[in-house]
């Protein structure tokens, strides 16, 4: 049991850790984005390419926390099966003791 609570434990703050990528990332790309009033073609530029280098950063977010979030999948499909295996070794020797009785 303690196995499966660990696992979901751990999927779960995957999953926070996920979340948290993508919304810093989002509020960068978000502050970054307004474009200057009456800017010289110089800054216009540099605004330019910082917008393009948070988009990356926020695609580069959206593809780390699909990862993390596969992980977690995986973690909670393993606690589900350790789980389902203690219980079933619990069951099988509650019946061998309900047998020798």
């Amino acid at each position: 049991m303690r196995r499966f609570h660990l696992l979901f434990a751990s999927a779960v703050v995957l999953d926070l850790v996920a979340l948290a990528l993508v919304l810093v990332a989002f509020a960068d790309h978000a502050g970054t984005s307004i474009p200057p009033q009456d800017a010289t073609p110089a800054v216009a530029a540099a605004h330019q390419a910082a917008v393009e280098q948070t988009s990356a950063r926020l695609v580069e977010s959206v593809v780390a926390a699909a990862v993390l979030g596969t992980l977690a999948t995986v973690m909670i499909v393993l606690a589900v099966r350790a789980r389902r295996r203690e219980r079933a070794v619990a069951a099988h020797s509650i019946g061998t003791v309900l047998q020798r009785e």
